[in-house]
């Protein structure tokens, strides 16, 4: 009996979804209230003085926000996010 073998080759890479710092963005961003998502978008966007689309590239792990931003993103959340 033959057993035929499979084509497709196993990858290993890490989704940008699932990076530490994502995960820990999203996390903390998404469980506030609802009410109040926009405008902690906004405030973020106002003190990190960047784009909507790179706030949501943070977001969704096309890009990282680097240390400075990072302590911003903690000092509005009131708490250590990363």
């Amino acid at each position: 009996m033959k057993v035929k073998k499979s084509k497709s080759k196993q990858v290993n890479y890490v989704r940008s979804i699932d990076k530490p710092i994502t995960k820990e963005l999203r996390a903390w961003y998404f469980g506030q209230p609802a009410n109040t998502l926009a405008q902690l978008r906004a405030r973020i966007i106002a003190e990190c003085n960047i784009t909507n689309g790179k706030f949501y590239n943070w977001l969704y792990g096309r890009s990282t926000p680097n240390r400075y931003e990072r302590e911003f993103i903690n000092s509005i959340a009131g708490k250590p996010v990363f």
